[in-house]
């Protein structure tokens, strides 16, 4: 149970909502601003006007998902580092089983060198141990954004069982790799091997997870990335830094006027930097999201046709109907739908929708008013 303070605001208990608050609002925001940057690449500036929509709460968590993740994660594990050479140097062979194997400590010529020579060979063996689980989280973290982001809605049919194994060994050789090493290497062999053990795992769950649960997908995340689709994953990188260099810089003063301004600036960059990932992910990722995941990528998708209510079919434009005077349309890819229009391209214009994706044109879109729409067939991707 979370405590409740009577002192008021300071409990975890009491921050959730402001926080929760907080997070959806840039959530929200975040999505309707990704929306109007990538509709504004097409010519497109009136579809945004429609600011309450469910779909923008959608993509910003799409959005979120990427930084929270792989800039959590390893900021995370670097705190844990920063943290536990600073405890005491007690032997080694006094760990708890949750924090690796033995490993006693080399005589030295006196007790302060001793405990020195202690602190600094434990914390070199934590960066080694902790190491290979850093890379094992990244890797599934990884391909869990992959398949949710960038995988065609049926990605999964055939493959689901490899993926959750795949999870499954991972997860759990992680957590059984010190019983293994403790059970079956003798104690002086053990920090080795408990390195090369989880150095082993990576290395096989890497592999298999690239083989198995991502194949077909590198080709679309090359393209993504050859243009220029890393400047995204570089300013989380910075971002990672400046919060990585802040936190350092704020621990080693105790002035309250310093801390406040270490954290002005940084908030300031990072800002900056959010603001610029967000047009880089509306750009250069988003395309490459499938339209049936909400993204902009039309080219995963099928086509539709439709049928125009026939008393007024002289006000549909000439370059959607099939014989240019009467029902059906020719086949069309919806770019988007609002609750009073429709909006169409021909997967034949301007290179087609893989060359929409990449940025190299856009197509010419038709805004067709719902009231004129008598039916619509989709197919099949």
């Amino acid at each position: 149970m979370i405590p409740m303070t009577s002192s008021g605001g300071n409990s975890l208990l009491v921050r959730i909502p402001e926080w929760f608050v907080m997070v959806a609002a840039l959530t929200y925001g975040t999505g309707f601003l990704i929306v109007s940057t990538f509709f504004n690449s097409f010519g497109l500036r009136d579809i945004g006007a429609e600011f309450f929509r469910v779909r923008y709460a959608y993509i910003g968590f799409e959005f979120i998902l990427l930084p929270v993740l792989l800039v959590l994660t390893p900021l995370g594990f670097l705190m844990m580092m920063s943290a536990r050479p600073s405890r005491p140097a007690e032997p080694f062979a006094d760990r708890q089983p949750d924090t690796g194997p033995a490993i006693a400590p080399k005589p030295s010529g006196s007790p302060q060198n001793a405990s020195s020579d202690l602190t600094t060979r434990r914390a070199h063996f934590d960066a080694k141990y902790l190491a290979p689980g850093l890379a094992i989280t990244l890797a599934l973290l990884l391909a869990f954004i992959t398949i949710y982001l960038f995988a065609p809605p049926n990605f999964l049919r055939d493959r689901e069982w490899v993926v959750a194994l795949l999870f499954g060994i991972a997860i759990g050789g992680l957590a059984a790799s010190w019983w293994l090493v403790t059970t079956l290497i003798k104690e002086r062999l053990q920090p080795r091997a408990a390195i090369a053990v989880r150095w082993t795992l990576c290395a096989v769950t890497v592999t298999l997870l690239g083989y198995y649960s991502l194949r077909g997908i590198f080709g679309l995340l090359w393209e993504m990335l050859r243009h220029n689709g890393y400047y995204f994953l570089v300013f989380l990188a910075l971002i990672l830094f400046i919060t990585r260099r802040s936190i350092t810089q704020t621990d080693k003063s105790d002035s309250v006027a310093f801390r406040m301004g270490v954290w002005a600036v940084a908030g300031c960059l990072i800002a900056a930097l959010y603001y610029l990932s967000v047009l880089t992910f509306a750009l250069r990722i988003f395309p490459y999201i499938p339209a049936a995941k909400g993204g902009g990528d039309y080219s995963r998708g099928g086509d539709v046709v439709v049928m125009f209510d026939p008393s007024a079919i002289k006000s549909i434009p000439k370059d959607l109907l099939e014989d240019s005077h009467d029902n059906p349309s020719r086949p069309l890819k919806v770019i988007e739908s609002t609750e009073q229009s429709m909006f169409f391209a021909d997967p034949t214009d301007a290179g087609g929708p893989e060359a929409w994706r990449r940025g190299d044109s856009a197509p010419k879109i038709f805004e067709v008013r719902r009231a004129l729409i008598s039916g619509i067939s989709y197919d099949l991707p």
